[in-house]
């Protein structure tokens, strides 16, 4: 606690303030990803209600983890009172999670395209590594392409329903601006000069992306793990 202490104040006020607006700059994005999400099911909420259930659904969501179910539980507490039906809430719940993977995973993507050569401590190539991205990106792209004004796909013996492509395009946009700038709080505190933004993106993206699979509350030792993997030499 007290090297806690003794690192804030080493920290410069303008530094602190700014991981502050980028923390602030994520959460509004968040809003964003409920927002889709109610327009998928075809729902209209006041924007206060919309953004006060988000911020709580992924705070609380992010800390215990078992987001669907514990983030799932807040949004079915907020928006049945909002008159919204189950089964949409459901679907809500449903978007918010594939959207929010898809999108993570477009960012690692691009990050992995234009920083793959600062990952020396592993083990793979930097060439590896970008034809990981460009491969992640690739079939993004393709379910883009394939989704057009909104298509129904039969898969495991039921029909789903695809998101139109302004939508999926709008969603990833609003990951890319959650995970950039959580991101960038990260990266504002390093020590100056320890790695490029695109690759804190994209190591960032890979650890949360591997904190939520693990069901660890927060995501605690795996996302570090990831971080120190990647970082851990500067």
């Amino acid at each position: 606690y007290a090297d806690l202490r003794a690192t804030i104040a080493a920290t410069a006020p303008a530094t602190l303030l700014a991981a502050l607006a980028f923390t602030a700059l994520s959460f509004a994005a968040l809003t964003l990803y409920d927002l889709g999400a109610l327009a998928f099911v075809g729902r209209r909420l006041p924007l206060p209600v919309v953004a006060l259930t988000s911020f709580c659904a992924y705070a609380v969501g992010n800390t215990i983890g078992f987001g669907a179910l514990t983030a799932g539980a807040i949004r079915y507490r907020f928006y049945t009172s909002q008159g919204v039906e189950p089964e949409e809430i459901a679907g809500i719940v449903t978007f918010v999670t594939v959207a929010f993977g898809v999108g993570l995973a477009g960012v690692a993507g691009f990050g992995l395209l234009s920083a793959a050569g600062e990952f020396a401590p592993l083990p793979l190539s930097a060439a590896g590594l970008q034809g990981i991205g460009l491969a992640v990106l690739a079939v993004l792209a393709g379910l883009v392409f394939a989704a057009g004004p909104g298509r129904t796909v039969r898969l495991f013996a039921r029909e789903w329903r695809l998101p139109s492509r302004r939508l999926m395009l709008r969603q990833f946009l609003a990951t890319a601006v959650d995970v950039s700038a959580s991101a960038a709080v990260l990266w504002i505190l390093l020590p100056a000069d320890s790695a490029s933004l695109p690759a804190v993106v994209a190591l960032y993206a890979v650890a949360v992306g591997l904190g939520v699979l693990s069901h660890v509350p927060a995501g605690l030792g795996v996302f570090e793990t990831v971080i120190v993997a990647g970082l851990g030499d500067r």
